[in-house]
């Protein structure tokens, strides 16, 4: 409030205890409008403040609903995407377990086809043996038949002319005897030479055999277990 000043007219009039006392209630007067004007304007700011504070609380609880509304839904796509995803992942390690059976599934075909390659390679290995030893005992009966012919030809000549030459026929008799039995020991000794070798030939082959099929089946095994180790990874 400024100051005061009363007109001299009215001071002379009043005097000057009813000019001060005119200014003390014109003061008084103002410093109660003044505390009537607060009192308005702390009304009216706590009825203003009290509607912006609700609103701010409407508009704070329509965000929160848009946003645990919008959260539902990314959280919910989320989950359909996660599920789409295992979905995928699912069918993806099922199309690996058919691929690695089908895999699996070949190698072993192919073992048993190399296994019944090799079963049939010793099969003819031993039947064509078998046909060897089997020449060889034809042989063998051949020329122990020619060697009978030979000496029954020989000792019929001898006992056409035994009457003649009996000494010299015993002495010749033993000495073709001896040369026979030596001819027929050399050639059962080549003989069983020839089976010695043969025979050796035979467990050579078996073992190379034995190596190779060893081999195949450690060179099958690692490859089988790189190829499960490659999956699994």
């Amino acid at each position: 409030m400024g100051l005061i000043v009363i007109p001299k007219v009215l001071r002379e009039k009043l005097g000057e205890d009813g000019s001060e006392a005119l200014i003390e209630l014109m003061k008084e007067v103002d410093l109660s409008s003044r505390k009537e004007a607060i009192v308005i304007a702390e009304e009216r700011f706590e009825r203003r403040l009290t509607e912006e504070v609700g609103k701010i609380n409407e508009r704070i609880t329509e965000e929160v609903r848009r946003i645990n509304g919008r959260i539902s839904e990314e959280v919910s796509k989320i989950t359909e995407r996660i599920s789409e995803e295992a979905g995928k992942l699912r069918v993806e390690i099922a199309k690996v377990n058919e691929r690695i059976t089908e895999e699996v599934g070949k190698i072993n075909d192919r073992i048993s086809e190399e296994v019944s390659k090799i079963n049939e390679r010793i099969t003819e290995e031993v039947g064509e043996l078998k046909v060897e030893i089997a020449k060889i005992n034809e042989r063998i009966t051949e020329e122990v038949g020619k060697i009978n012919e030979r000496i029954t030809e020989e000792v019929g000549k001898i006992n056409e002319r035994m009457t003649e030459e009996v000494a010299k026929i015993n002495e010749r008799i033993t000495e073709e005897v001896g040369k026979i039995n030596d001819r027929i020991t050399n050639e059962v000794d080549k003989l069983r030479i020839e089976i010695e070798k043969l025979r050796t030939e035979v467990e050579r082959t078996k073992a190379s055999l034995i190596k190779w099929m060893f081999i195949f089946w450690v060179s099958q095994l690692l490859a089988i277990f790189s190829f499960l180790k490659f999956f699994l990874r």
